[in-house]
């Protein structure tokens, strides 16, 4: 999910700061409004116990090889998805 502006840096948790709530599969959409930032979909069992949440683009899409901190906003263990914020806004230049 691609979004405009810039990513939060007022008063966001600090990566690896706090729990992200867990919700149902069909709630993790409740998450999106809290984001100021670009967001990722990934897997919850990929994130499930992370302290640092880096995000990595694909190098065959001509992306940067660069890795990029992000923050969990949700986690929905029952289907195996969690939402990534990604707190630089270069990550998708």
């Amino acid at each position: 999910i691609r979004r405009r502006g810039p990513a939060s840096g007022d008063g966001a948790p600090a990566v690896g700061e706090g729990d992200p709530p867990y919700w149902g599969c069909w709630e993790v959409e409740q998450a999106v409004p809290e984001a100021q930032g670009d967001l990722v979909l990934t897997a919850a069992h990929v994130v499930a116990d992370a302290r640092d949440v880096r995000v990595q683009l694909l190098a065959s899409s001509g992306a940067s090889p660069e890795r990029y901190a992000a923050r969990v906003l949700a986690v929905a263990h029952d289907c195996d998805l969690a939402l990534l914020e990604v707190l630089d806004p270069r990550c998708f230049e």
